[in-house]
């Protein structure tokens, strides 16, 4: 039922170019002349990463080419993630890009993402190292591979840059996540890592969220920045924490039958576009976090930076997490992911001391308050 009331949404948005072209759904066909009729969907609202990367980005993009006739169709108008990725996979919309973990239960190298860290030392250089990895040739090309024949193309990544949390109550010490509600995605690798700190993990769906925080029913919240600007979950909470617990990656898929019916013109136009469009999210998001932490604090939640020695706990308890994610990425997945990592890490003399972090905070004193 659930794809019946999808795909109905879909026909009815692009009636008109139906009724001119007198073809139906995906697949490749073309939307009029020589062009190819290319749906891309998302969750997010039109001022986020989102919005920019796809609506002011990539349709034009794309419609420079003069290979497509692009329709963008964002905040969630298509219908739920699944349902999208599903609809990608039929050839009923031929872009869609979420986060590795929704993807993860229809690609589950992509499991790997959920690497818990937290990271410490500059965090913006953290970025940096996971942009290395995923733009790694021998990674990338192999998370790829892993979805061959499954209706889905992995054609890109980019970042919303760190999970982190907000909450009612202040956090400094080891001690002030104990016995604390925080929702978190329904993962059994995210769920462990928050145990750990002797919170309570609370897997709950994202609609949930801001009603559940007003009532009380939990005492916090997992999201990075920008999503929770976007659902405005700063409103019913005092703090947000840099407790970046891990990446929030965001996967690109195209139709493996819509892109497999392009011509080679037209998949290299479309790749060199998908790329910029991956860059473009990213540097969005990044040029924009301040942003939102500022905002948050004039609404009345303080960005908190926490104590070099409480991350340092923290994920040192989250190592346990960890040897979850072989059982559902694979062991030859996360063995090449933790590889690609390292060296990242070596390449780029990441710094993960006390004194880079400290010194990475102080730069960002306009921002943070520190609880040390």
């Amino acid at each position: 039922m659930k794809k019946k009331r999808l795909l109905a949404v879909i026909t009815a948005m692009v009636m008109i170019t139906v009724i001119f072209t007198g073809c139906g759904g995906g697949g490749g066909e073309e939307a009029s002349g020589d062009k190819y009729k290319f749906v891309i969907g998302h969750s997010m609202a039109d001022d986020t990463s989102f919005g920019y990367a796809v609506n002011e980005k990539l349709k034009a993009a794309l419609d420079e080419t003069g290979y497509f006739e692009t329709e963008v169709y964002g905040a969630s108008a298509l219908g739920s993630e699944s349902e999208c990725i599903q609809a990608v996979q039929s050839g009923d919309i031929q872009l869609y890009m979420t986060i590795a973990a929704t993807y993860s239960a229809f690609i589950p190298a992509v499991y790997v993402f959920d690497h818990q860290m937290p990271w410490i030392g500059n965090a913006d250089e953290g970025v940096e190292v996971l942009q290395s990895i995923y733009n790694d040739k021998e990674f990338s090309d192999y998370i790829k591979a892993q979805c061959e024949g499954s209706g889905l193309k992995v054609v890109g990544f980019s970042t919303l840059t760190y999970r982190t949390f907000t909450t009612n109550d202040e956090v400094a010490s080891m001690d002030d996540w104990k016995g604390m509600d925080l929702r978190v995605n329904e993962n059994p690798i995210h769920i462990k890592s928050i145990n750990s700190w002797g919170a309570n993990a609370t897997p709950l769906s994202f609609t949930e969220v801001y009603a559940s925080l007003q009532q009380g029913l939990i005492q916090g919240q997992s999201n990075p920045p920008e999503p929770t600007y976007s659902s405005k979950l700063y409103e019913p909470q005092d703090y947000i924490t840099n407790a970046n617990h891990c990446w929030h990656v965001v996967v690109w898929t195209v139709s493996e039958d819509s892109w497999n019916s392009y011509s080679p013109e037209a998949q290299e136009a479309l790749q060199t576009a998908i790329d910029q469009a991956c860059l473009d999210m990213t540097d969005y998001c990044l040029e924009h976090n301040d942003e939102y932490l500022k905002l948050f604090a004039e609404k009345g939640c303080q960005p908190i930076a926490l104590p070099y020695d409480t991350l340092a706990e923290m994920q040192k308890r989250s190592a346990a997490a960890n040897e979850l994610i072989p059982e559902y990425s694979g062991e030859e997945a996360y063995d090449l992911f933790l590889q690609t990592m390292d060296k990242a890490i070596k390449d780029s003399g990441y710094d993960q001391s006390k004194e880079a972090y400290e010194l990475y905070i102080d730069s960002k004193s306009d921002v943070y308050k520190k609880m040390w």
